[in-house]
């Protein structure tokens, strides 16, 4: 579970803490497999497997701490990991209310970025996160952690930019792109929804054509020497002043 082409091949992934696994069943994920090393498990996590791992009844397989290693060197000590099947949503089966909000992101490079922009979606009523072309994977362990397990809960959902554009237009959907430099400053647009905020990748941003594809263009005003924000910071801040209007709008979440 550790290679992205062993995890897409198989469409699992490995929660390795018990939060993660807890939030996957509270989700309704699918639990393939509990795996524990009993010479470093919490008696918390202890506990809960012998209370409801008893009542689930999922297969639970037992290895040693040095096994649990090398499935998750940097959290083995917890003695707990999931394998998790994935679950993904296709983009012509979102419809989108007249308040709904999402995320398109476009070559996101790094798993921590994926996993905190879909952390963030959640956090503003978002109802999903769509990746359009190459991106980092949200089921990645370090996406998976970032997300503090929202990445079970929002619809996720890979896609090209031509079937972007084809769902925008047939949904009726205000995308609004993300710029260091040009555009609207972010505070004073106007957004109208259904909406979903659009950010390209770390080092370039959106190309000139994706930003053709978007019916508005905010920028974040800098001072100094800094040119850019990074790009889970920018959709942040974009995030929240859209959630800003919606709340004082008296519309809905998701």
């Amino acid at each position: 579970m550790l290679q992205r082409k062993h995890r897409d091949r198989a469409r699992l992934f490995l929660a390795d803490s018990l939060p993660l696994i807890r939030a996957a069943f509270d989700a309704g994920m699918r639990v393939e497999r509990v795996i524990e090393s009993r010479d470093v498990l919490s008696e918390e996590a202890r506990s809960w497997l012998d209370s409801f791992g008893q009542r689930a009844g999922f297969p639970r397989v037992q290895v040693s701490s040095e096994v649990l290693r090398g499935l998750s060197p940097k959290h083995w000590r917890q003695g707990l990991a999931a394998v998790v099947q994935q679950r993904w949503s296709c983009l012509g089966e979102l419809l989108p209310s007249a308040t709904s909000l999402a995320v398109a992101v476009k070559e996101i490079r790094q798993p921590w970025s994926i996993g905190n922009v879909v952390r963030i979606c959640e956090a503003v009523g978002g109802f999903g996160v769509i990746l359009a072309g190459e991106s980092a994977d949200p089921y990645h362990p370090a996406a998976v952690r970032a997300s503090v397990g929202t990445a079970f809960s929002q619809r996720l959902v890979r896609t090209t930019l031509d079937e972007l554009a084809d769902w925008k237009r047939r949904r009726g959907c205000f995308l609004v792109g993300t710029s260091p430099s040009e555009g609207t400053d972010y505070r004073e647009a106007s957004y109208r929804w259904p909406l979903v905020v659009f950010a390209g990748s770390e080092q370039v941003g959106l190309s000139p054509d994706e930003k053709s594809l978007c019916d508005l263009m905010v920028r974040i005003p800098m001072m100094g020497t800094c040119d850019s924000h990074h790009v889970v910071v920018a959709t942040a801040l974009v995030l929240y002043e859209v959630y800003g209007q919606r709340v004082a709008a008296g519309a809905g979440g998701r």
